[in-house]
């Protein structure tokens, strides 16, 4: 009788152990410094691989010229999808082109002006493919952004595992252009648990003071004169989400983008 007990008592240890290991508990991941820049993001998860954030965020601002780039080296091995924010201003025309150093194929989401000051905008691009292929990761990875003309531009990117890898990663976007603001809200998306929103704030301010999404507040990279803020976020479920950047002062031009991407 004592054998089978103890052997019952094994066998239920293993499962409540296994179950453990099957399933995520929710958690939030601290903030921390990766190249200089904070970053934060809230994670909850139940039942699939969580999206999560790899090689930290690196950003490139440029005083004036034709392109902006390449930002400083990071490790994207693991990931699955890259993301980059581009804000580029005294422009004829809207529309950026994303490089980075391996070569991946990039995709663009609308690039939204900054209110009145309509030569100017703010764009979010993602990559989650290699001509075809898998993503290419690794170690030395940067990034470069070309807008149709000369102008002064600011760059944020980072990177993620355990998204699609397939072009439905890409969910929805929402985005919002204004004039002598003091906050920004591009607008509601109802996620999917788990899903990634990447947010940007691009525009001529002397920086974006927070970003504020429900509980979690997000730190921004790159704030300069002309600055491409980005912040991200996992959706702990399927409550509707509008971030609001808080920024500087009110005589600023910004525009504000989510993007939602989800995992498989």
């Amino acid at each position: 009788m004592l054998k089978r007990s103890l052997l019952a008592w094994i066998c239920a240890a293993l499962l409540i152990w296994d179950i453990g290991e099957l399933i995520p508990l929710a958690g939030i991941a601290a903030m921390s410094p990766q190249n200089g820049v904070f970053f934060g993001s809230n994670f909850t998860v139940s039942g699939a691989t969580p999206i999560s954030n790899v090689g930290g965020y690196t950003a490139y601002t440029s005083t004036y010229g034709a392109s902006v780039g390449p930002t400083p080296n990071i490790n994207t091995s693991g990931a699955t999808l890259l993301v980059c924010v581009a804000a580029y201003s005294y422009q004829s025309a809207s529309g950026v082109t994303i490089t980075d150093a391996k070569g991946n194929t990039w995709r663009y989401l609308t690039a939204r002006n900054y209110g009145a000051f309509n030569t100017g905008y703010g764009q979010i691009a993602y990559s989650y493919d290699h001509a075809g292929s898998a993503l290419s990761v690794g170690s030395g990875e940067n990034f470069s952004a070309t807008p149709p003309g000369t102008g002064q531009d600011a760059l944020s990117c980072t990177a993620y595992s355990g998204t699609l890898t397939t072009s439905s990663v890409y969910v929805a976007a929402t985005d919002i252009g204004g004039t002598g603001v003091t906050t920004c809200q591009p607008g509601s998306l109802t996620p999917a648990s788990g899903n990634l929103f990447i947010e940007s704030m691009s525009g001529n301010s002397n920086g974006a003071t927070s970003l504020t999404l429900g509980t979690a507040s997000l730190r921004i990279t790159n704030v300069s004169n002309w600055d491409s803020g980005l912040g991200d976020y996992i959706a702990p479920n399927t409550s509707p989400i509008n971030p609001q950047w808080t920024i500087d002062a009110a005589n600023d031009y910004v525009s504000c983008n989510t993007a939602e991407f989800t995992h498989p």
